[in-house]
């Protein structure tokens, strides 16, 4: 997932910003959760957390639990008040703990946004456009400082 392709050092360093609509991020806590939607059925894919080897390698595959240390891009979380299959809890933790575990992230940052979506805001798209404009106008506006390129 994409969650998880940022938390390689390697990878994220490829990549400008990131989009994760309503994400499934905390997969340990949600499949070990059975009052959950869909949780004892997805057994058959990720495996029972109740069993250590199992709980092992959904622990090594989920995205909350393997946030690290180095520059994340900047990234768009959102989240829906009624998904049951990715709760908005889930992105709510995931931007918690990539804040404390990155400090020099949200320094840096311009277009880093969680976003909870209710009836009545502008719409997902407006928002999620608007984060993406933002983050592009900034990475030219420092490419254009840095290069002294000018668009005249």
């Amino acid at each position: 997932t994409l969650g998880s392709l940022l938390n390689s050092r390697e990878d994220a360093a490829l990549i400008g910003s990131a989009i994760l609509e309503v994400p499934f991020l905390d997969v340990l806590n949600s499949m070990a959760d059975p009052l959950l939607p869909l949780t004892t059925h997805e057994f058959a894919e990720w495996g029972d957390p109740r069993n250590l080897e199992h709980e092992m390698n959904i622990r090594s595959l989920s995205p909350y639990e393997n946030i690290g240390s180095h520059p994340y891009p900047h990234i768009y979380v959102s989240c829906a008040l009624a998904d049951a299959r990715a709760p908005a809890w889930m992105a709510v933790k995931y931007a918690a703990r990539l804040r404390c575990r990155t400090p020099a992230y949200m320094s840096k940052m311009v277009g880093h946004s969680l976003s909870l979506f209710t009836q009545g805001a502008l719409s997902q798209s407006d928002l999620k456009y608007s984060k993406i404009q933002n983050t592009v106008s900034h990475h030219f506006k420092l490419f254009s400082e840095h290069t002294n390129f000018n668009t005249r």
